[in-house]
């Protein structure tokens, strides 16, 4: 079989110029696609190009250009892993600072929580102390009182100071004594509660009208009320007190009717002089 040599060396030609016309309309395109991308500035896209640029002109044979568009497509390659790295970087720093403010809010939170339980606790504390602090002023205030009841404020005082025993004199005091008239003879007629309320209320009155002169009193025994002026402040108008509480007393209890149809009688005696009073005794 004959072959014809100058045929197929005409068709080598012919596809070789095929291939190159289509190799350049190949670049014409990708240097439109680089000028078009110019606008987009879209880096893959350039690597893309100049990718098909590098290829189209080593299948020219033209390596020189090949090799700088090689070059551009590296540089490209690198802008683009740059950038992806910067990018990550800035993920990372974000990611970072977001968890050390979340940490912060956290422990800034957990201060706050902690101060806040602190003084709440600090609060019940001082709360609580106040509390005992004003139980303890109206417990002493009680047995101030209490105290009072038993003994002048004066001489608590003293008692209070370790000051045993006292015994002071007075040059000048007024002593007075008030008693019911046959209170044996009328208490064994009635019930002891009947008595000792009648007593609570005529005692009580007599404590107003001696406090109001100024009496300080004494004792109650039985039937018996003793106060005294002068004592234990000397005073030089005791006698003039205890004339017009001895006086008043008398008035107010003159005939006295208990409620039950009976009535009670009253005697007083005041005596003025030198004495000497005091505190003797440790219990009562």
């Amino acid at each position: 079989m004959a072959v014809d040599t100058m045929q197929i060396g005409e068709t080598k030609k012919y596809k070789s110029l095929n291939k190159s016309e289509n190799l350049y309309k190949a670049i014409d395109n990708y240097y439109q696609a680089i000028e078009l991308n110019k606008v987009v500035n879209n880096l893959s896209k350039f690597q893309f190009a100049y990718g098909g640029l590098e290829n189209s002109y080593k299948e020219l044979g033209d390596f020189k250009k090949a090799y700088e568009y090689t070059k551009l497509m590296n540089k490209i390659y690198d802008s683009i892993n740059s950038s992806e790295n910067k990018n990550k970087i800035i993920e990372l720093e974000k990611k970072k600072y977001l968890e050390t403010s979340e940490l912060k809010l956290k422990n800034e939170q957990e201060r706050n929580a902690n101060k806040n339980n602190l003084l709440f606790a600090l609060g019940i504390y001082v709360l609580g102390l106040s509390i005992g602090m004003i139980a303890f002023v109206k417990n002493v205030k009680k047995i101030q009182k209490l105290l009072h009841n038993v003994l002048p404020p004066t001489i608590a005082k003293r008692l209070q100071k370790k000051e045993h025993p006292i015994a002071d004199h007075f040059e000048e005091a007024s002593v007075v004594f008030i008693d019911i008239v046959g209170f044996t003879k009328a208490s064994a007629q009635k019930q002891p509660k009947k008595v000792a309320e009648d007593l609570n209320v005529i005692y009580t009155i007599l404590d107003k009208i001696a406090k109001k002169w100024g009496l300080e009193k004494i004792k109650t025994i039985g039937d018996c009320y003793m106060a005294a002026s002068g004592i234990p402040l000397a005073d030089p108008q005791n006698a003039e007190k205890a004339a017009n509480f001895a006086n008043e007393a008398m008035q107010k209890l003159k005939n006295y009717d208990t409620g039950d149809g009976s009535i009670i009688r009253f005697r007083c005696g005041v005596d003025c002089g030198s004495v000497v009073a005091g505190v003797i005794g440790e219990h009562k």
